[in-house]
């Protein structure tokens, strides 16, 4: 086979080619320029063997041996339009057609996905909200049709009641002893004297559920009308301690067969103890069930004071302190402020006592 021996014009590099290439290109298998072949270039035409004398270079100033540097900066040279033609391939790849149609839509669905959602959720969240108000509304529209108003001073009323809950002919005082850091309870033993004074011939007694036992006075339901300084000094010798079990005391305010018993208690009773309270209801004669929250809500007390015909409002410390001291109570019942204050209960009325 008959070979042709030229130099590359770019780097210099001794080519051997075959003859056919006379009158063609051909590519540098060094660099990777293509050369065009003369056919009319004189070649050495070997038949096997190395030409007698190399061919001079096309560029007489070219370096027949260049540097690593050199040759380092031609091949890069060489192949950079290899890699312009990658990126222009994979630019031509890019998602179109069917393909690229079908990940919009999807992505357009995705997007209107979520702005549903947000928007169901946003619609639930006012719902709920107005629906808590109508609730509210609907709870004090009841508790009205039953004599209580939440927003009518109850020491300003001509009527007797209890923290604004009406008095029934035959009805129990039932409160929560327990040791509190609350300011309410002098300001309830305030408003049972109130009550008392207020109730003229109607029958009251007043129960104190403490730690160790149940304390009442009198010993059933009777008038007080006549029995205010006796009551006056019971009320000073009852002071909150520990922490009081609610069974007791309720069992000895059912023993009179009352027609109406308030409750009032800052303990968030469980279900299952407003579950046994309704047990020992049914056993009983029917009658009204009132219980005033102090600072806390039991949705289960709410439900079982509506089936006996009662209210369960929750009041805050500073609120009955503030009828107190808008209605003059201590002034218009001839007491000073020291009356009802015992060592454990300091009569603050703040709620961060």
């Amino acid at each position: 086979m008959e070979t042709i021996l030229l130099t590359c014009p770019q780097c210099n590099h001794r080519l051997r080619i075959d003859a056919g290439f006379m009158g063609s290109v051909c590519r540098c298998s060094h660099c990777g320029k293509m050369i065009s072949v003369s056919a009319k270039k004189k070649t050495s035409i070997l038949n096997g063997t190395r030409p007698e004398r190399p061919v001079e270079p096309a560029d007489p100033n070219a370096d027949v041996n260049p540097s690593a540097a050199q040759r380092s900066t031609r091949k890069f040279k060489a192949e950079a339009p290899p890699a312009r033609a990658t990126l222009v391939a994979s630019a031509s790849r890019r998602p179109s057609g069917p393909r690229h149609r079908v990940a919009l839509v999807t992505g357009v669905i995705a997007v209107i996905g979520i702005v549903l959602t947000a928007i169901t959720a946003y619609t639930l969240f006012i719902s709920k909200r107005a629906g808590g108000n109508e609730n509210i509304g609907a709870r004090e529209a009841h508790q009205r049709a039953l004599g209580f108003d939440p927003s009518e001073n109850p020491f300003l009323s001509e009527h007797p009641t209890f923290l604004g809950v009406p008095l029934e002919a035959k009805a129990v005082i039932l409160v929560d002893a327990s040791k509190t850091r609350r300011g309410w309870f002098n300001n309830v033993k305030k408003s049972i004297w109130v009550s008392a004074e207020k109730g003229g011939n109607q029958s009251l007694q007043v129960v104190f559920g403490t730690e160790t036992e149940s304390r009442a006075f009198p010993g059933k339901p009777q008038s007080l009308a006549g029995m205010i300084p006796q009551l006056r000094a019971f009320l000073e010798t009852v002071m909150a301690e520990g922490v009081a079990e609610w069974r007791p005391a309720f069992e000895r305010a059912l023993a009179t067969y009352p027609s109406q018993i308030v409750m009032v208690t800052e303990q968030g009773l469980f279900p299952d103890q407003v579950s046994e309270m309704e047990t020992i209801m049914e056993s009983m004669p029917r009658f009204r069930l009132d219980v005033i929250l102090m600072h806390v809500r039991v949705p289960e007390l709410v439900a079982l004071t509506g089936r006996y015909g009662g209210v369960c409002p929750t009041m805050t410390a500073k609120q009955v302190s503030d009828w107190l001291v808008e209605a003059g109570s201590s002034r218009r019942a001839g007491a000073d402020s020291s009356v009802l204050t015992s060592p454990h209960d300091t009569g603050k009325l703040s709620d961060d006592e």
